[in-house]
């Protein structure tokens, strides 16, 4: 019995030391002991306030939440200045807290509300500020919601903390500045690289850029900006075994999503950066299908903790965080593979990553560790970010040499095809001539032989057969009655001799070019009237083939027939001269000329000019018309000295 009552003792005197006060002002932010506890049984805050007989306890175990929507904490503050101080104070668990403190300058009790599930655009969710009056003490009241833990069967402790505001301020600063700052550098890289993207359209800074992004979702809302401007809330807890409380909320969805972008894109970078898929197959397949698995499963975790109710659990973004730790390991080790492969880029990837994925690799170490929902690492995630952005833009700049070295090698390649492909062409072309010339000169030659076989009937059959007609008629023209049909005999003998002459000139065969020219000439003298000088006594001796014979003279013949249809001539001129191992040809005329304009057209040239031509490119010549309006034509063409 003695037990007991010494036991008692002990417990209210225990009571009474622990639930006395806390002193403000021996530290800037402290969580607070010095609280008691009780069971809300549909209270009032009067009868918490008047009612000396409910039992608060120091016992900060709350428990019963099937039963249980709240719990009231008292908590005593003593301000030992002569000023008053304001601090910033929040509860735990900080589901839905309402603070009852009173106002000395409104003489009555206020009341604050906040918590996760209290709508604001807070950066922070549960802290209210607090007005403590100098050398005084004040009680403040916190009445938490532990509502949303009925599904949980653990316990958890109440907690208290305290904050000075010139402290808190301090660190808000101190955290915008961070957040601006790290901003500001990434959006500089950001568009600098943007640039980039659009001039070489090189993926390795597309996936750059989104890491950028995905660093800015995950920095942004790491750090709660994002709850600056919205209060819509939502969120799911989790309670462990030892008692703590954790919860996932939107700005955890974020964060994640963002988390997703930056490793996904990492992967992505790296394969393409050091071009796994020509140089390290086997090491890029693992890598893409390490890329899908982890963007479907986190990304469908990420989505599932934070819209089904009760998903939620805490190993699961350790889950996530060791695939991240695994992660990065594999892109350093595929970084050292493919330096040792004496791969180029490689030694610029390490040098850029090695210490960003090494304080990304603390950064998920670091949150297998964490014992809190609030705590988010500052500096670490902002060094992380900052550091690749710098460190990035050495490879990137190693990068855009490696770039303009492959454009090099690619320009090179494209002269070299497009030097192939005109080669090619010239060659298609230069065959095709070939062919369309030995086609041209098989056809002439044909021509010529026809010609010369139909000149050879006119001459020794129907020319024989008519001659025979006019021998018979002669014998029986004894009275002159037959004169007239004698005459037309004869004609049709001579303009038989004529054709048969046009077709081949039988003066080539007995007595050379440089006669049957002018034999040519004299027959359009005495014909048309037009005064024609011809000479190739100079280059007969040098022509003995009887192909090339027969080309120049026709060229001769056409031009002659060309001149006497257009030209309106009153003399011509016709010579033939030897000009080093070249033999010299020109036709040469005073009559109207014509536009030279028309010959640039291919389609308006007559068969004449275009057979002259193709002649002239047998004989492997040159050929060329000069021609002046009013002023005449000269035809002029050159061939080989030999023919």
């Amino acid at each position: 019995m003695k037990k007991l009552y010494i036991l008692a003792i002990l417990y209210f005197l225990s009571n009474i030391a622990i639930a006395q006060y806390y002193e403000l002002g021996k530290n800037p932010f402290d969580e607070i002991k010095a609280f008691t506890v009780l069971k809300d049984k549909n209270y009032t805050f009067e009868q918490v306030l008047n009612d000396s007989t409910l039992p608060f306890t120091t016992n900060n175990v709350l428990q019963d939440f099937k039963t249980t929507d709240y719990y009231w904490l008292k908590a005593t503050f003593y301000n030992p200045s002569k000023y008053a101080q304001t601090y910033y104070v929040r509860a735990l668990p900080q589901l839905e807290d309402s603070l009852f403190y009173y106002d000395d300058e409104q003489a009555k009790w206020l009341t604050n509300v906040a918590g996760l599930s209290v709508p604001s655009h807070t950066r922070r969710y549960s802290v209210m500020p607090v007005v403590f009056q100098g050398q005084q003490k004040s009680t403040l009241y916190f009445k938490i919601k532990v509502t949303g833990l009925a599904n949980e069967q653990y316990t958890t402790k109440a907690r208290i903390f305290i904050e000075k505001k010139s402290y808190y301020d301090e660190v808000e600063v101190f955290i915008k500045i961070l957040w601006i700052t790290t901003l500001v550098i990434m959006l500089m890289f950001f568009i600098y690289n943007a640039y980039l993207y659009v001039i070489f359209s090189d993926n390795t800074y597309l996936y750059y850029l989104m890491i950028l992004i995905g660093g800015a979702l995950y920095l942004t809302q790491g750090y709660r900006y994002f709850n600056t401007l919205s209060s819509f809330r939502h969120f799911n807890i989790n309670m462990l075994s030892n008692g703590n409380v954790y919860y996932y909320d939107i700005t955890h969805g974020v964060s994640s999503f963002g988390t997703i972008i930056v490793i996904a894109a990492f992967i992505q970078l790296t394969r393409y950066y050091l071009q796994t898929h020509s140089i390290l197959p086997a090491w890029d397949k693992i890598l893409k299908y390490l890329l899908i698995a982890f963007v479907v499963i986190d990304g469908l975790n990420n989505t599932l903790s934070l819209c089904k109710k009760g998903y939620f659990r805490l190993y699961q973004t350790h889950i996530e965080n060791i695939s991240i730790v695994l992660i990065i390991l594999l892109l350093i080790y595929m970084g050292i593979i493919a330096h040792r492969k004496k791969i180029e880029p490689a030694k610029y990837f390490l040098i850029a990553n090695i210490l960003p994925l090494i304080l990304m690799l603390l950064l998920a170490i670091y949150y297998l560790n964490y014992t809190n929902s609030d705590t988010f690492p500052v500096l670490l995630p902002n060094l992380a970010i900052i550091s690749h952005a710098l460190t990035f833009a050495v490879a990137l700049v190693a990068r855009v040499n490696l770039i303009k070295e492959e454009l090099r090698t690619k320009q090179l390649e494209a002269q070299i095809l497009k030097t192939e492909k005109e080669h090619i062409l010239l060659e298609n072309e230069i065959e095709k001539q070939v062919l369309q010339r030995g086609f041209s000169q098989q056809l002439i030659q044909t021509q010529e032989t026809e010609k010369q076989r139909i000149s050879q009937e006119l001459h020794d059959s129907i020319g024989q057969n008519i001659l025979f007609i006019k021998n018979q008629l002669r014998k029986k023209n004894a009275d002159n009655h037959l004169s007239p049909i004698l005459e037309t005999v004869n004609n049709t003998i001579e303009e038989v001799r004529n054709i048969a002459k046009d077709l081949y000139p039988n003066q080539l065969e007995k007595y050379g070019l440089a006669a049957a020219v002018e034999a040519l000439g004299e027959k359009v003298a005495e014909s048309t009237g037009i005064f024609v000088s011809a000479d190739f006594q100079l280059v007969e001796k040098y022509l003995s083939k009887p192909a090339a014979i027969i080309h120049i003279y026709r060229i001769v013949q056409e031009s002659l027939n060309n001149a006497v249809k257009h030209s309106g001539a009153t003399a011509l001129r016709i010579t033939g001269e030897k000009r080093g191992d070249k033999l010299h040809f020109l036709i040469q005329d005073n009559g109207k000329g014509f536009d030279m304009a028309i010959l640039e057209k291919k389609q308006q040239r007559s068969f004449g000019l275009l057979g002259i031509e193709e002649r002239v490119k047998i004989l492997g010549g040159d050929f060329e018309i000069e021609s002046i309006e009013n002023q005449g034509t000269k035809i002029q063409f050159t061939v080989n000295g030999e023919q």
